[in-house]
């Protein structure tokens, strides 16, 4: 019986079966964002833009969360988040992302991140967001739609609910 492949080294792939295994996931990702942006499941209600355009309010975060999400389960590097995050934007996002690329020799993750925040999210819209979690009460939500918006509001005040216990006190003062 010949040698099996790798054998003794238990899950450790050589790196260029590494890199093959990312572009298929990159592959298979590019199709579905795709596949989503062009709505081509007819059966269901359209989807979402799958990329933040300018003054659309919180969308941009929600945008960011589910990228932040697909490097959780694909390593890459700073610079590599960058490459493929702004790989996605279309229309204005696009038309602002020509303009700014040129401006740095090197872009990496975290001043993508500051960036994209400063021009999608400004420090205005973070401060409001601030407020209206700390202006949350349930008043006539169930406790279901009040947990909800708590959870998303809770988001822009991570120094507010920095413990699971301070994060409980403010969760009951708003209830009722």
């Amino acid at each position: 019986m010949p040698p099996r492949k790798g054998r003794g080294r238990r899950g450790a792939a050589e790196p260029e079966d590494r890199v093959n295994r990312i572009e298929r996931i990159l592959e298979g990702l590019v199709q579905v964002v795709h596949d989503v942006h062009n709505n081509n499941n007819h059966d269901e209600a359209p989807q979402q833009p799958a990329m933040p355009m300018l003054g659309a309010g919180a969308m941009p975060q929600s945008w960011l969360l589910g990228i932040e999400r697909v490097f959780e389960v694909l390593p890459c590097t700073d610079e590599q988040k960058v490459i493929f995050a702004t790989f996605m934007f279309e229309g204005a996002a696009l038309i602002w992302w020509q303009l700014k690329k040129p401006l740095e020799p090197l872009w990496l993750w975290p001043r993508f991140l500051k960036v994209f925040n400063e021009e999608y999210f400004p420090e205005m819209v973070r401060d409001q967001k601030i407020q209206e979690f700390l202006n949350l009460k349930q008043g006539n939500m169930i406790v279901v739609v009040y947990n909800a918006k708590f959870m998303e509001l809770s988001r822009y005040a991570p120094h507010i609910v920095s413990t699971e216990s301070r994060k409980a006190r403010r969760f009951e003062a708003g209830l009722r």
